[in-house]
């Protein structure tokens, strides 16, 4: 066999330097894909929902109790109040991670309003269930848009064409590799379409319910390095180095 030909999935936008040594990336929940960290396709919002998606927000912004971050070119951007307490929107164990991957805007609304045609996903982060209920309720009443979660606290929102299993499949038949002849690996909601394409779907042991009953197989947790062991096995076997 030919070996492994990885392609990055995270859940987050901009690529890190590690990503970067990898030959193809996809990001934002399935909106961009990089190829040797260029641009090769992107998805972006209508404008219409997008405005939408901001008035949502405006409606409960003065609650203090969601927070709001919007995607463009890869790059992911959030407020002040955001980047500085994740932990009280729930993003308290993530608070490392959000600021390293975060760009920080000091003027949210004129920063969405200068980019409102351009926009490849937008998150609502809350810890409050019940406003989470209502604003998954009020997009519920916008057309055009698909919705997601990779953690309980957030509300990932973009094209009606996009997600994870879509952008692998693009990126596979680029390639000439059949989805049979792929491995993936997931924990969250937004994971499900690329373990259902892939030959091979494999959900961590600490992934969402619904996520291990997706899978075909069920690894150890990403704590005990439970990716690393089965992309070991199969190296192993392909006798890759």
């Amino acid at each position: 066999a030919g070996g492994l030909r990885p392609i990055m999935v995270p859940d987050l936008a901009e690529p890190t330097a590690e990503m970067e040594q990898l030959s193809d990336t996809i990001t934002s929940n399935g909106a961009v894909i990089c190829h040797e960290g260029v641009c090769t396709r992107q998805r972006v919002l209508k404008e219409s929902c997008a405005k939408q998606i901001r008035q949502i927000y405006q409606e409960v912004q003065n609650t203090g109790k969601v927070a709001f971050e919007v995607f463009v070119e890869g790059k992911a951007y959030c407020d002040r109040a955001y980047y500085d307490f994740p932990e009280k929107y729930g993003s308290g164990e993530a608070k490392d991670y959000v600021r390293s991957t975060r760009n920080v805007i000091e003027d949210m609304e004129t920063f969405v309003a200068e980019h409102i045609d351009v926009l490849e996903s937008v998150d609502y982060i809350s810890a409050d269930e019940a406003l989470r209920e209502k604003l998954m309720a009020r997009l519920s009443e916008v057309s055009d848009i698909s919705v997601t979660s990779s953690m309980e606290h957030l509300i990932e929102i973009a094209a009606p064409d996009v997600s994870k299993g879509e952008a692998l499949l693009w990126v596979l038949e680029q390639k000439g590799i059949e989805p049979e002849e792929c491995v993936a690996f997931g924990d969250a909601d937004n994971d499900i379409s690329m373990l259902t394409l892939a030959g091979i779907g494999i959900a961590v042991a600490n992934a969402a319910p619904n996520v291990r009953e997706a899978a075909n197989y069920i690894t150890e947790s990403n704590r005990e390095d439970g990716v690393a062991m089965v992309c070991e096995k199969i190296m192993e076997k392909n006798d890759v180095m």
